[in-house]
Formats: C-alpha cells, structure tokens, sequence
C-alpha cells in the first residue's frame, strides 16, 4: 500500500486540490441553484475519479491492495457522472448521491489506513480524511433534507478539510520517495 501511496503522491494532492477548489466554489456560491452545484460536484469528484483509478491501476504491479485506490476511483468517477448527466435532479437527490461516495471513499481510505499502520507513519492523515468523509456522508444521507444554505457550507467544510488532509498525506507519500531516493544515493556512493 505504501508502493502504492508513493506512485500516486501526486494524485492525490490533486485530488486534494481539486477538494478545496469545490469547497472554496460551494464556499463562494451559497445561494447556487442545484444544477450548478450538480456541475460543479461532477467535475470535480469525475477528476478526483480519475486520479485515483490511475494511481491504483499504475501500482498493480507492485502492490496487491491497489484495487483500493481504483476502487474510490470508481466510486467518485460514478458519482461524479450520475450527477454530471442528471443536474436536474432534486437536492435531497443530489446530496444523497454525494453522502454516499464520500460514505464509501470514507471506509475505503479507513480500510487503506489500517493496511498501512505497520509500513509508514503516520497514518493517521489517511484515517483522518476517511473519518471526515464518513461523518459528512452519514450526515448527509441522514438529513438530506436540511436547508440548502446550511447544507451547501456543511459541504463546502468537508471538501476544504478532507482537502486538507489528502494535501498532508501526499505531501508525506512525497517524503518517502525522497527518503527513499536519497538512500539509494547514499549506497551507490558506499560501493
């Protein structure tokens, strides 16, 4: 998993770009209409989506639990074109659909966490942003029918912080490459 995390450092932080991006959008638009806010989802988890999938599918390989990261891939990029193709939909509809990537992403970065306690340090990052993801998507699955306004910023929160800790984590995935890096330097030079 560790193999796995190191590939795709950069991935990820673009996932967690691309996170913050939707939050700072949702953040700046509160009163969008639902269809924008459908659009804006779309894009954004679609790109996650992808992201993801890569990362899991370049590590295969050399990695047996990259099904995981293609996996949240997956989901997202589902997600993402349900909402992309159905921007009418109701808002209880639209945010059910959102509760439920972010439920499933939660658990499978949860799961991905736990496989990685014994490789790396620090996993805490990763359970962090499994753990947000699966308190915003319950919370969302179960009141779907909240206010949009309160809605719209409980969103915008979850996306900024789960932004946030997918940035540290692969901001740490991108020090063990250089760690890494640096040891073989430092062998070739004993020979």
């Amino acid at each position: 998993m560790k193999q796995v995390l190191k590939k795709a450092w950069k991935n990820i932080l673009i996932t967690g770009i691309l996170s913050i991006l939707f939050g700072v959008l949702t953040y700046g638009w509160p009163g969008v209409t639902v269809t924008t806010l459908a659009w804006i989802f779309a894009f954004s988890v679609i790109a996650q989506g992808v992201s993801l999938a890569s990362a899991g599918w370049q590590s295969r390989s050399e990695e047996k639990n990259w099904w995981v990261f293609l996996l949240i891939g997956i989901v997202n990029i589902i997600a993402g074109l349900v909402c992309f193709f159905n921007p009418g939909l109701t808002a209880v509809f639209l945010v059910t659909v959102m509760g439920f990537s972010w439920l499933f992403s939660g658990l499978l970065e949860i799961y991905a966490a736990i496989r990685l306690r014994k490789e790396i340090d620090n996993e805490g990052w990763l359970i962090l942003g499994g753990l947000l993801s699966v308190a915003a998507g319950l919370s969302v699955i179960i009141h779907p029918g909240a206010g949009a306004l309160a809605m719209a910023w409980l969103i915008a929160a979850f996306s900024i912080l789960f932004g946030i800790a997918l940035i540290l984590l692969a901001l740490k995935a991108k020090n063990w490459v250089i760690d890494a890096r640096q040891k073989v330097e430092a062998f070739r030079q004993a020979q």
